[in-house]
């Protein structure tokens, strides 16, 4: 891929965008609310959960909270 070894800044609002993202920062009014991997923030972070769920459904088990988008 052209972009390995390059940082790539994504803006987004769509969870299955930014799943596929190394790191995840979740915005909320300007502020930063939250960190880190899709994984991290579904256990650890309100509001991201509540955007992928509102788009995606609730994750499925065997696929470890991502579903195919």
């Amino acid at each position: 891929m052209f972009l390995r070894g390059k940082t790539q800044i994504i803006v987004t609002q769509r969870a299955a965008t930014a799943m596929r993202c190394d790191i995840i920062y979740v915005l909320d009014r300007g502020k930063v609310v939250g960190s880190g991997t899709h994984a991290e923030l579904m256990e650890n972070c309100p509001i991201y959960r509540e955007i992928y769920v509102s788009q995606l459904g609730e994750p499925t088990s065997e696929k470890g909270g991502e579903q195919d988008a």
